[in-house]
């Protein structure tokens, strides 16, 4: 341990090892393998657990809690890297309510209304994907995909979103469980 002290990298890999080899299974030249893969899968139980535990500390992006109720999950990490830069601005400044839209604009003084120059609701995200007359046009093909999945209307699942909200009837979650969750990236091409 004295090797690894003072080394944040270094005290971690150190720790994930401790755990992986913490079932006092004894090393055999055969389970080598088994023995890596194991230490592995333990890191990354780890890492996990503990971004978990930094996120939930934080108390920012409250917004996005909404939108996302499985964070801190991988699923959004491989929904950006499958995007182009601009289309992820586009997404990540949707999902964390940071849009150009009046809403965020009057909080930070930008604009003096929170409300849609076409109509008399507050411009949010909201408002700007599924009701803004402004973009009525431009949304038909977001409505008929959204339309196929029958959900249309629905912010969070627009925006990738899990939404943690189970079906009164049935009992189960209406996305499935978060840690399987994959958003539809035909509804959040169309949304972009």
């Amino acid at each position: 341990m004295l090797a690894h002290k003072g080394i944040k990298g270094n005290e971690i890999a150190y720790q994930c090892i401790r755990r992986a080899t913490n079932t006092k299974a004894t090393p055999v030249e055969d389970r080598g393998p088994r023995l890596k893969s194991r230490a592995l899968q333990a890191s990354r139980e780890w890492i996990k657990e503990e971004r978990t535990k930094l996120f939930d500390k934080l108390q920012v992006g409250k917004f996005t809690r909404t939108i996302d109720k499985a964070l801190p999950n991988e699923h959004m990490t491989k929904v950006y890297n499958s995007l182009s830069r601009e289309d992820t601005g586009i997404l990540s400044r949707l999902r964390t309510g940071h849009a150009p839209l009046n809403d965020t604009l009057a909080c930070i003084g930008v604009e003096e209304s929170a409300a849609c120059t076409y109509g008399a609701r507050v411009e949010s995200a909201l408002h700007f994907l599924f009701h803004c007359p402004k973009w009525r046009d431009e949304r038909s093909n977001l409505q008929e995909t959204m339309a196929e999945v029958d959900r249309w209307g629905d912010l969070v699942y627009a925006l990738g979103g899990w939404s943690g909200r189970k079906d009164r009837g049935v009992g189960r979650f209406v996305d499935g469980l978060s840690e399987r969750w994959k958003p539809n990236m035909k509804v959040l091409k169309a949304v972009i």
